[in-house]
C-alpha cells in the first residue's frame, strides 16, 4: 500500500515538472546549449574524476617506498 501511495507520488512530481512553463532567460541564466555550460559540466567531471585517482597516485610511491 505504501508503494502505490509512493509510486502516485513520483507520478505527480514528474507529471507537473512536464507541464512548467520554461523560465525566463536572462543575463544570468546558463543555457545547457552553450560552450560555458559544457565546459563547466567537462571541468566538474574532471575535478571529480581526479579526486577518485589522486589519492591513489600519491600513495602508490609511498607503499613503493615501504617495500
Amino acid at each position: 500500500m505504501w508503494h502505490a501511495r509512493h509510486h502516485r507520488q513520483h507520478r505527480g512530481v514528474a507529471g507537473r515538472l512536464g507541464q512548467q512553463r520554461p523560465g525566463v532567460v536572462t543575463v544570468g541564466t546558463l543555457r545547457p546549449t552553450g560552450v560555458n555550460f559544457v565546459t563547466l559540466a567537462t571541468g566538474a567531471a574532471l575535478v571529480l574524476a581526479l579526486l577518485n585517482f589522486l589519492p591513489a597516485m600519491a600513495l602508490g610511491p609511498l607503499v613503493e617506498g615501504l617495500m
